[in-house]
This record gives structure tokens, C-alpha cells and sequence, in this order.
């Protein structure tokens, strides 16, 4: 992922045309779904999926739908997301008793986004502090805490996270919330894997052989007379492509209010009945669980390639490639991404006026970033557009429209005539103008007709019968 690769540039004569890029006790009573129907306690509707993992709410405290809107604890989801719930109280006069209501916020621990003004029985919230937004379905208490409806949050939150409903089987989905830019999600348990997961392969039709549909949790006394938290899981089994494993491995991670953590390891065998029981005790009430289960092969399956594969990989680059924040948040700017049969390779470079080479680690990062906003690994191979020593074009500019696109005459070489036109594009924040006597910033308007200017381009230059299109990259004033 160091790699650099240096692209050299035809420079042409004539006009160039530049393009600036724009402890909890199980009741055995049920819960009511929206649909009027009693769902299984402790039944994971639609589980959450957060860096590789299915986070689960046990019992009573299991999430579900009202208005087709998945309700979630509140503050036991702002712990897995890594956020902070605060809350604050007003009267309410009713029928002439004054009572004191509570209005909760949620925000990230490291960002500006803010979802407040929410409140039992509202189906409304405030985003930036002052501007309203529908939930369509109105928070409530159940077990405890206030639900609320997980999508809206998120998309009040939309700068911070992304979310995603993801296939996980053949009848099941789940719903994926991502964290491209900063590593909030599952902050609470300190366990590199958790962190730092091996993603399912993009081909893999399976990727989770486990699915889990159920969790309940209920104190026991054990042999030694000791009590303990016993979690009863149901999971349904899927198939997968390619070899079958030759065992499972299944990681429970039980997390408390407080962030203390119990983890499990159980080897499984891979077949056995559609549905399955698994049990584990832990010694504190569990707040949320996290599941993982992985196929363990004697060889790598093998999964289609070819014109499969691509299609597969065109869908991750839609994705990703369009999140400009993702990059900027690493000091990175995407500048091309090609798709093959046997990967993606993408090239970015550091913002223009950063003349350092971009670092492995941020590489490491974003790539991190990548596969977490996919939900699956693939082949991916990213480098750097290096800045040449010799600028792409020097010469005169000769016109600025309207909308801030330049028309340069390059100066000419050995003689020869211009004989191409070149535009530049409307100038985006990426665009660094300075002039030669120093390294302080101009703004586009500082630039004017007659003046002689070099300028870099980046990424790859388009000619046709009237004009170079290229992306600008740097100018600088003579």
C-alpha cells in the first residue's frame, strides 16, 4: 500500500483545457410488534451489525418495530456507536399538576453532529441545535430506558455515521451501521478484533454461517454457589459457497452498563440442525452482546471471479468513492479508481499545498475505512499520485467565465503552433493558487486575465477535436 506511482503527462501545445473537480431478569411475558402479533422475547427482528459484529440486546430489552421503524435503547445504542446521551428536564402542567418530563440528545464523542429534543410520545427531534426533522415513530419507555427509532438518529448523525439494511442470509437481513472516518463504534470493548475485523470476502454469499435470531438472559446459581448471568442464544444456520468449513468458531463478547466485558470462544461443528441453542454464563448483566461467528476451512473457498467479481466490486467503489469527507478526514483526495477482475486499484494524493508523502499509516486507515463502509474485504490496492518536479503547463491565462472555468495558452514549445483548446473547470477547496514569491494562499478571484501562470494537474488528461480536459491541482502566479 506504499507504493508510489509517478504519472507523467503529455503536455500539449496550443490551448489546455484544465477541469477543477468539483443483571437483567428475562420476563417470560412478550413483546407487542407493531403489526398487533407477539414476537418471542428476547427475538432480534433485524440485529445490528457494527464492525463484523451482530450486537444483540438481550430479553426484554431487545429491539422492535413501531411504524416500521427499528426501536433501539437509547442509551445502550449511544455506548455501542460511541456516543454520549444527555438529558434534560422541563415542567409540563397537566390537568393542573405540574410534572417534570425529560428531552434527551444524543452526540458523538468526537464530532460536531447533535440529534436533541428527544422526548417520549414525539415524533419530531431537532438536528444542529435548531432545525426540526421528523422521526416517523415517536420514542417511548419500555424496560427501562427510551426507544427510539435507530434510522432517523442515524440520519440526524449523517456526518458521523452510515447505515445500510444488508443481506446476512437467505431470509434474514440486518442493519449495518458504519463509521467511516473516526473508530467510535464498539469503543467500550477494547479488543483488537473487534476493531480491526477480518471482513467476509466480497464474493462470499454466506459470510455469517451463524445467524443469530434470539438471546435471552436470566440469573442462575452455579455448582460452586455462585450467581451468574446465563445467556440463551438461537442461532439459524446458513450455507455457503465454495468448500464447506470444518468447524465454527463462535465469539460472544457480553458487554455491561459500565463497559466491562466477558468473552467466550466456542468451537461448533458446521452442520447439525437448521436451528441451534447455544448457552454461556457470564458473571454481570449484560447491557448488549456482540456475536461473531466464522468458517473455518481446511482450504481457502474458492468463490467466481471474472465478470462476477467485477460487477461485485463495481458495487463496493459506488460506495466509497463518493464520500469525499472519508478522505478529507485523512488529509486525502481520491483521484482515480479502476476496477479488474483481480481488485480495485485507487489512487489518492494529499492535499495540494501538503508537499509530504502521503504515510503508510493513513494508507492502512483508509483502507480500514474502505472495507468497514462495504462490510466485506476484496483485493485493494491503493497508491499515491506524486506531484512532478516541472509543471504540466505554463503559460497565459486568457479568459475566466462566469461560472470560474479559465482558458490557458500554454506558452510555446520549440516553435511549434498551439493548436488545441483547454478549458479549467469551476475551482473546488482542493485548489491551491499561490504565486512564485511565496507559499500564501490566493482564492480563485485573484486570478485575472494576462496573467502568466504554471499550473499542476492531476489525474488523467481527456482530448478531443477542441480541448485537453484536465483536473487542476496547483496554480502558481509568476
Amino acid at each position: 500500500m506504499s507504493v508510489i506511482a509517478k504519472h507523467r503527462r503529455k503536455i500539449f501545445n496550443g490551448f489546455v483545457v484544465i477541469m477543477v473537480g468539483g443483571v437483567l431478569t428475562v420476563s417470560t411475558t412478550s413483546v407487542i410488534a407493531d403489526s398487533g402479533e407477539r414476537t418471542q422475547a428476547g427475538k432480534q427482528l433485524i440485529p445490528l451489525l457494527m464492525n463484523d459484529q451482530f450486537v444483540l440486546f438481550p430479553g426484554d430489552k431487545a429491539p422492535y418495530l413501531k411504524n416500521n421503524k427499528l426501536m433501539v435503547p437509547l442509551h445502550t445504542f449511544a455506548d455501542t456507536i460511541g456516543a454520549i446521551v444527555t438529558e434534560r428536564t422541563y415542567p409540563v402542567v397537566q390537568q393542573n399538576k405540574t410534572m417534570m418530563k425529560s428531552s434527551y440528545k444524543i452526540r458523538p464523542l468526537v464530532s460536531v453532529d447533535e440529534v436533541g429534543g428527544l422526548r417520549e410520545g414525539i415524533a419530531s427531534a431537532i438536528y444542529g441545535g435548531d432545525m426540526g426533522y421528523d422521526l416517523l415513530a415517536a420514542p417511548e419507555y419500555r424496560a427501562g430506558d427510551l426507544y427510539v427509532p435507530a434510522t432517523p438518529i442515524l440520519r440526524g448523525l449523517r456526518y458521523s455515521y452510515s447505515y445500510e439494511t444488508r443481506t446476512v442470509g437467505r431470509n434474514h437481513t440486518a442493519l449495518a451501521v458504519m463509521d467511516p472516518t473516526f473508530d467510535r463504534l464498539l469503543s467500550q470493548v477494547i479488543i483488537r478484533d473487534v476493531h480491526h475485523p477480518a471482513y467476509p470476502p466480497i464474493m462470499s454469499d454466506a459470510p455469517y454461517p451463524l445467524i443469530p435470531t434470539v438471546l435471552t438472559q436470566h440469573q442462575v446459581r452455579l455448582s460452586s454457589g455462585a450467581s451468574a448471568n446465563r445467556l440463551s442464544f438461537t442461532f439459524e444456520r446458513e450455507e455457503g459457497y465454495g468448500e464447506r468449513p470444518s468447524s465454527i468458531t463462535l465469539s460472544i463478547i457480553a458487554v455491561d452498563k459500565n463497559g466491562k466485558t466477558a468473552t467466550s470462544i466456542k468451537e461448533l461443528a458446521p452442520n447439525g440442525d437448521l436451528t441451534r441453542t447455544v448457552v454461556t454464563d457470564v458473571p454481570f448483566e449484560a447491557a448488549y452482546v456482540l456475536v461473531r461467528a466464522t468458517p473455518n476451512f481446511q482450504s481457502e473457498p474458492v468463490y467466481p471471479f471474472g465478470y462476477t467479481l467485477k460487477s461485485k466490486l463495481s458495487q463496493a467503489v459506488a460506495k466509497f468513492y463518493g464520500r469525499q469527507e472519508m478522505f478529507s478526514d485523512y488529509g486525502l483526495h481520491p483521484v482515480d479508481v479502476r476496477v479488474s477482475a483481480q481488485g480495485i486499484a485507487l489512487t489518492v494524493r494529499n492535499f495540494a499545498w501538503n508537499r509530504q508523502p502521503v504515510t503508510n499509516e493513513a494508507f492502512k486507515a483508509l483502507k480500514q475505512s474502505i472495507y468497514e463502509l462495504v462490510g466485506r474485504s476484496f483485493s485493494l490496492r491503493i497508491v499515491e499520485e506524486a506531484r512532478n518536479e516541472q509543471p504540466d503547463v505554463t503559460g497565459t491565462i486568457t479568459s475566466i467565465d462566469k461560472s470560474g472555468r479559465i482558458t490557458i495558452q500554454p506558452d510555446r514549445l520549440e516553435g511549434e503552433e498551439a493548436d488545441s483548446l483547454v478549458w479549467l473547470g469551476t475551482p473546488d477547496d482542493d485548489l491551491y493558487i499561490h504565486s512564485t514569491s511565496h507559499e500564501t494562499g490566493l482564492i480563485p478571484s485573484d486570478l485575472k486575465v494576462g496573467m502568466q501562470v504554471s499550473a499542476w494537474i492531476s489525474g488523467e488528461t481527456l482530448r478531443d477535436t477542441d480541448a485537453v480536459h484536465v483536473q487542476l491541482r496547483e496554480i502558481i502566479v509568476q
